[in-house]
């Protein structure tokens, strides 16, 4: 089923009890970013990369670059989601939840992305364009409109945001020549992503908040999960390429995995406002 109006109650309830487990504390990585998409009439890309290489290798976040494209892919189990508070009688299945998110940024604060969750008992598409402070959103066929708190992504992913110019952020004054030091310390392998030449790291729970000094949870509360991470960064560039995070139950059952990627490195996109 494809929703094309808005939300009942009822729904929103679902949603809500979804996306609770989703509410996944990804501003932790320890790296900073910013957000900015590609224009209304298709985003087209010409990478050029054309960023000299640093002399030593250091880590850097995505608003380090002109632009990039992402893909982030979120598959969670259904026992991972607390059905009590959905509403009574609605079956939410034994489907996994999807989500994928494929966008476009200009930094410092433009970002043009689509979404596509299935949810089982329903199936949404919205696409989204933010420029600055104003966002517009445009949910399947319908048409371009501004952004509002009780838009379906919103009741869907609340303060949530995805993309890596989110799940990539830190706090003010942090240290990126520190955070090099410990992955140094922490150990990789070398690999390529795409081509480009690249540095593997693997983390644990403890691995992983050891290295990027954070206090904030990767993995909500309310999931009762252990996450390993994968993360792949850009030996030339210092940013990150890709990354794999999963979460497994008290018996080692996979329930939840996030796959980011990022692309078209210094891209030329074009992104302006819809309406």
């Amino acid at each position: 089923m494809t929703l094309r109006t808005p939300l009942p109650p009822a729904f929103k309830d679902a949603l809500r009890a979804i996306a609770l487990p989703l509410g996944l504390g990804l501003v932790s990585l320890g790296l900073v970013a910013c957000s900015g998409d590609d224009g209304d009439a298709g985003p087209t890309s010409a990478p050029t990369d054309e960023v000299t290489a640093p002399a030593e290798f250091m880590a850097a976040p995505p608003a380090s670059l002109d632009s990039y494209a992402y893909a982030v892919s979120i598959t969670i189990s259904p026992d991972a989601i607390d059905s009590s508070e959905a509403p009574a009688g609605l079956d939410l299945g034994d489907d996994d939840f999807t989500f994928q998110i494929d966008g476009m940024v200009v930094n410092p604060d433009r970002e043009h992305s689509t979404t596509v969750a299935n949810l089982g008992f329903l199936s949404l598409t919205l696409e989204s364009i933010q420029i600055g402070m104003d966002e517009w959103t445009k949910q399947d066929d319908g048409g371009w409109k501004p952004s509002t708190a009780g838009d379906p992504l919103a009741v869907m992913l609340g303060d949530t945001d995805f993309s890596p110019g989110a799940i990539f952020t830190a706090d003010e004054g942090y240290s990126f020549e520190e955070l090099t030091a410990r992955l140094e310390a922490h150990g990789y392998e070398q690999d390529e992503v795409d081509g480009r030449a690249a540095r593997h790291f693997t983390f644990t729970d403890e691995e992983f908040y050891a290295v990027f000094q954070t206090d904030r949870e990767v993995l909500p509360a309310e999931l009762d999960a252990t996450m390993t991470a994968d993360l792949w960064i850009a030996e030339d560039l210092g940013v990150p390429l890709k990354m794999v995070i999963v979460g497994a139950d008290a018996s080692g059952t996979q329930i939840l995995q996030i796959d980011m990627a990022l692309t078209d490195l210094n891209g030329e996109f074009t992104i302006e406002a819809p309406i």
